[in-house]
């Protein structure tokens, strides 16, 4: 008998974590944070099993919403493995370091979600294997795993199970992102636990949106003024680096390119670490010598004080900084200093939350409130809600509907119900289910 129970990312984006249960065994797959309005609905320490209880663990990428809580279970009691690839755990260590940070700056000690001792043990556990490598994690549990192409490492999950197939998309990427090859197509399997993130918008505005891209850098340097980019710091501002790359190359730049990130450096040494999980237009120019997170006028930014000089300095230049809704990180202080000069470009990378300050900007604030001081907005605001990690609705239903054996059943999770339901209209699945949490579906 086989069994799939929700413990998060049900009805809601994050929170990611799925049990499969066997007679012999119980095998989660990723364990990540709540984040965001998710929070308000589910506790992050409020796991409704027992760690003591799991057998293994199989990681799908580094994103804290589906990382997040594995420290937690370790801190609890759960003394077994993590799998995943070389990517995702370097990728891990630095995230959770990171948040760990944060918790520790906002809680009393009784009630840190989990502390450095935690991380440690999560990583001193962790399994290294290769996509496409078929790995026995219990007896009676195989896994191998695919290139989801979303973030470096990034995999979905196939589990092989007395004789049955399952499937656990993780996040699936977009086709043609920077740097990542496009998502590995699955020939299909008999259960399927599939995102759904985008599943209610058929296409992103833009998935061409290079040229515009290109165009707006270039008139904003020529015309002497400044580019800021807000933007998550892990997967999409390297993605961001390798097309400024590209212009400055092309158009043989001098403009100084500054990343205003302390962890940034960290995390591109990682993408240099992890060169074999490079698309083939990015390994094709690292062999021909040209690295594509790296150049001649960029310039990484560790301090405070770096980033203050920066922001008074008057020559064009790109800047880009953590905080891709522009609700935290150092570009707050950017935009504080430069939104009011008409010469300045702002360019917003994905979806804007609303209510956020990046919301603001592309809904047309002509003021906005920065550290409770009113500030014009006089630069030109750009929006590429399309520059996403995950695939839209149509990407979505492709990968569904170009599997060559269709699953028995088809679990919806990591989406809002609307989106869910839109998407399910799209699938050619007699069985799809709105994944409940806390809910056990037998696979029979």
């Amino acid at each position: 008998m086989i069994n799939y129970i929700n413990y998060g990312g049900a009805n809601g984006i994050t929170g990611a974590c799925h049990m499969i249960k066997t007679e012999n065994s119980k095998v989660l797959l990723d364990c990540g944070l709540f984040q965001g309005k998710d929070r308000k609905y589910y506790s992050n320490l409020d796991l409704y099993f027992h760690p003591k209880d799991i057998d293994a663990i199989v990681l799908s990428h580094a994103h804290i919403d589906h990382c997040g809580r594995i420290p937690i279970l370790y801190r609890l009691g759960y003394n077994g493995k993590v799998y995943g690839t070389k990517a995702t755990k370097l990728l891990s260590e630095i995230l959770l370091y990171e948040s760990y940070k944060i918790f520790n700056d906002d809680c009393k000690d009784n009630a840190c979600l989990f502390n450095i001792e935690d991380i440690e043990t999560f990583l001193a556990n962790y399994v290294e294997i290769d996509y496409d490598e078929s790995v026995y994690i219990r007896d009676d549990v195989c896994i191998k795993l695919f290139d989801s192409g979303h973030l470096l490492g990034s995999a979905s999950i196939l589990l092989k199970i007395d004789g049955k197939t399952i499937f656990y998309s993780g996040d699936i990427g977009k086709i043609n992102t920077p740097i990542l090859k496009d998502p590995e197509q699955i020939i299909g399997a008999d259960y399927v636990i599939f995102e759904s993130t985008y599943g209610g918008l058929d296409k992103h505005d833009s998935n061409d949106f290079f040229d515009q891209f290109n165009e707006i850098i270039i008139n904003t340097l020529n015309r002497g003024g400044k580019c800021l980019i807000p933007s998550a710091t892990v997967g999409k501002m390297q993605e961001i680096l390798y097309l400024i790359n590209y212009i400055f190359e092309e158009h043989k730049f001098k403009y100084k390119v500054y990343i205003d990130s302390p962890m940034s450096s960290k995390i591109v040494e990682i993408y240099q670490q992890c060169e074999e999980f490079y698309d083939d237009e990015a390994r094709e120019r690292l062999e021909n010598g040209d690295d594509p997170l790296d150049f001649e006028t960029l310039q990484y930014i560790y301090t405070k004080e770096e980033s203050m000089r920066v922001q008074n300095i008057d020559e064009p230049y790109v800047v880009l900084a953590g905080g891709g809704m522009c609700e935290g990180g150092r570009i707050i202080y950017h935009i504080r200093r430069q939104i009011e000069n008409p010469d300045n470009s702002v360019i917003l990378i994905g979806n804007q939350m609303k209510g956020t300050l990046g919301w603001k900007l592309v809904n047309g604030f002509k003021t906005i409130d920065i550290f409770r001081n009113k500030f014009d907005v006089n630069a030109k605001i750009y929006n590429f809600p399309s520059l996403s990690g995950h695939g839209d609705g149509d990407s979505l239903v492709n990968y569904i509907n170009s599997m060559k054996k269709n699953p028995r059943t088809l679990f919806l999770v990591h989406g809002d119900r609307k989106s869910q339901i839109h998407l399910r209209k799209r699938l050619d699945i007699d069985i799809v289910k709105y994944t409940k949490f806390l809910e056990e579906y037998p696979l029979v």
